[in-house]
C-alpha cells in the first residue's frame, strides 16, 4: 500500500491511504548478480599514541579492501562505491571520521598524497589522513564503525555494540535483519593525551 502523510487543518498529523493507478515495480532478469558486500582485509594506523596539548595531532591509514563481482571501480559518473572509518571518544561524546573512495587522489589537492591500488576486486589506500584536533578528549578512542560499498552499491557495515564487540549488520537473503560477532584481527584503539 501507498500512503500520502502530511498535517490536516487542526495540526493533527495523518496518513491516508492511496491508489496511485501506475505500476510500481519492475523485473530484473541477471544470472549472475552480485549481491554481496565487501569485505575489510586489512587496518593499520601509522602510530597510535598521539598529544593534543598544544595542537591538533594526525596519523595515516591504510586500509585493503575485496569485493566478489562488481569491485571498486567508478565506470560510470556516479559511483556507489566508498569506505569510511569512524572513532569515538572514551566518554562517547566526541568522534572523528574519515572516508575514502576510488580516485579521491584525483579530484581533490588534498588527498594528492594518497596512494590507491585497485583493480576490479581489490582496493587499498595508503596515507589517509585523519586529524585529531587539539582539545580532544583524553583516554583510549576505540574505533566505533566500519563502511564500505562496492560498485553496484552492496553495503558491509561493521559497528561496535555496547559490549564492545565488533558486529556486522545487514539483511540476509531473505530480507531478515540480522548481526553477526566477527573478530577484527587488527588493532581498533589508540590513545590520545594533553599534559
Amino acid at each position: 500500500n501507498y500512503i500520502t502523510e502530511g498535517v490536516d487543518e487542526n495540526g493533527d498529523y495523518i496518513e491516508k491511504l492511496i491508489d496511485l493507478d501506475f505500476k510500481t515495480e519492475f523485473e530484473v532478469i541477471n544470472s549472475n548478480p552480485d549481491t554481496t558486500a565487501p569485505e575489510i582485509k586489512n587496518f593499520e594506523l601509522s602510530k597510535d599514541i598521539f598529544d593534543v596539548t598544544n595542537a591538533d595531532a594526525t596519523f595515516n591509514l591504510s586500509a585493503d579492501f575485496t569485493d566478489d563481482l562488481s569491485g571498486f571501480i567508478n565506470s560510470r559518473d556516479f559511483s556507489n562505491s566508498g569506505m569510511s572509518f569512524s572513532w569515538i571518544s572514551p566518554s562517547g561524546s566526541q568522534s572523528i571520521y574519515t572516508n575514502m573512495q576510488e580516485g579521491m587522489n584525483q579530484k581533490d589537492s588534498e588527498w594528492q598524497d594518497v596512494i590507491i591500488n585497485v583493480d576490479n576486486n581489490s582496493i587499498s589506500f595508503e596515507n589517509i589522513e585523519v586529524m585529531i584536533p587539539q582539545y580532544s578528549e583524553e583516554g583510549t578512542w576505540v574505533l566505533d564503525h566500519i563502511t564500505a560499498s562496492d560498485e553496484i552499491g552492496n553495503s558491509l557495515y561493521i559497528a561496535r555494540d555496547y559490549d564492545g564487540n565488533y558486529v556486522t549488520i545487514g539483511v540476509d537473503e531473505n530480507g531478515d535483519y540480522i548481526e553477526k560477532l566477527i573478530d577484527l584481527d587488527f588493532k581498533t584503539e589508540f590513545e590520545v593525551i594533553s599534559s
